[in-house]
C-alpha cells in the first residue's frame, strides 16, 4: 500500500509539472511591458465658488468631509432677495382681482342676453344693443387681463426663487472636501470656497516613451502597485493621448481604477505594469488547462483507489 501511494504521488508530480511550467511561462507578470512610474489622482477635482458675489452666511463642510452631489456646501446672505421672494409669493396668492373681473364678466353675459331678447322684441334701439355688447366684451377682456397678470406674478415668483437659490452653493459631484478656503462672514466674489475631489473612480496617469507607441491599447488591463500602502490593484486603460510631447519624447495614458468603497487613497505614486491581451488570454487558457489536468488526475486516483480496495476485499475473502 505504501509503495502504491508513493507511486501515485510520483505520477501526480510528473503530470502537474508541465502545467506549472506553462503557467509560469504565460504568467503576465513575466511578459508585461516594462514597469513605468504613475500617479493616482482623483477622477474629478472642482474648485467650488458662487454664481454671485456676497457674504457667506454659513459653510457646512470642512476638510475631509464626504459630500454627495446636491448637498449644500455654503449659503450666502440673501435678506433682500428673500423679501422679494416673499413679495412675489404674496402676489401669486392674491386672487381678488380675478374674482372681481370674473363676476363682472358673468354679469355682462347675463345682461347681454336680456338686452338681446329686448332687441328682438323691438323694445330697445340698436344703439343700446351695441353699447351692451361692447360692455360685455370689455368685462371679458378685463378678466383675461387679470388672468395674464396672475401668470406674470407666477413667473416673477419663479424668478425670485431662482435668485434666492443662487445664494445656496451645492456640490456638483460626490466626493471628499480637499480644502476649505473661506469661512462664514467672508466676502465671496470670484474666489473658490472649497475644493472637492471625486475618488470613485480614480485616474492613474502614466507617461510612456514614444518608443512604446502602439503597445498600449484602450481597454488593456494593467497592474497598479503603490509601495506607500503595499497594495496592488487592477486598472483599465481609458484614454490614450494622440499627440506626443516633442521635448520629452513621451505621451500620456490614463487608466481608470474602480474605488467603490473609497479604500484607495488618491495622490499616491505608483508603478504600473501593462498586461497584453495575448498574455491575458494565455493565462486564462493555462489556468483552465491546469484545472482540467487536476480534475482528471483526481478522477484517475479515485478510480485506482477504488480498484485497489476491491482487490483487497477479494483477496481477504
Amino acid at each position: 500500500m505504501r509503495l502504491q501511494h508513493g507511486f501515485l504521488l510520483l505520477i501526480l508530480q510528473i503530470t502537474w509539472l508541465p502545467a506549472l511550467v506553462v503557467a509560469q511561462e504565460t504568467d503576465p507578470l513575466l511578459n508585461d511591458l516594462e514597469l513605468l512610474d504613475c500617479v493616482i489622482d482623483p477622477s474629478e477635482t472642482a474648485d467650488l465658488g458662487s454664481h454671485i458675489p456676497g457674504v457667506l452666511q454659513s459653510v457646512n463642510v470642512d476638510r475631509g468631509d464626504f459630500v454627495k452631489a446636491g448637498d449644500v456646501i455654503a449659503v450666502l446672505e440673501s435678506k433682500v432677495d428673500m423679501a422679494s421672494l416673499e413679495l412675489a409669493r404674496t402676489r401669486v396668492s392674491l386672487t381678488a382681482e380675478i374674482e372681481l373681473r370674473r363676476a363682472n364678466a358673468e354679469f355682462g353675459e347675463r345682461q347681454s342676453k336680456r338686452i338681446e331678447d329686448l332687441y328682438k322684441r323691438s323694445m330697445i334701439s340698436s344703439k343700446e344693443m351695441d353699447q351692451t355688447q361692447t360692455e360685455t366684451k370689455l368685462t371679458q377682456l378685463q378678466l383675461n387681463q387679470a388672468l395674464d397678470n396672475q401668470k406674470l406674478a407666477e413667473l416673477e415668483y419663479a424668478r425670485a426663487k431662482e435668485v434666492v437659490d443662487r445664494h445656496t452653493i451645492r456640490s456638483p459631484i460626490t466626493g471628499f472636501i480637499m480644502d476649505r478656503f473661506k469661512t462664514l462672514g467672508e466676502y465671496v466674489d470670484d474666489q473658490p470656497i472649497v475644493r472637492i475631489a471625486q475618488l470613485s473612480p480614480l485616474n492613474v496617469e502614466v507617461i510612456i516613451p514614444v518608443e512604446q507607441m502602439g503597445k498600449v491599447e484602450k481597454g488593456m488591463l494593467a497592474d497598479v502597485r503603490s509601495d506607500a500602502v503595499d497594495q496592488t490593484w487592477q486598472a483599465t486603460v481609458s484614454r490614450i493621448d494622440r499627440v506626443a510631447d516633442v521635448a520629452s519624447g513621451t505621451y500620456g495614458v490614463r487608466l481608470t481604477l474602480d474605488n467603490p468603497d473609497y479604500e484607495i487613497p488618491a495622490g499616491l505614486r505608483c508603478k504600473v505594469s501593462f498586461i497584453s491581451q495575448d498574455n491575458a488570454t494565455e493565462t486564462q487558457t493555462a489556468s483552465v488547462t491546469q484545472s482540467t489536468h487536476h480534475s482528471t488526475e483526481q478522477v484517475s486516483v479515485s478510480h485506482d483507489l477504488a480498484a485497489e480496495e476491491e482487490h483487497s476485499f477479494v483477496d481477504h475473502h
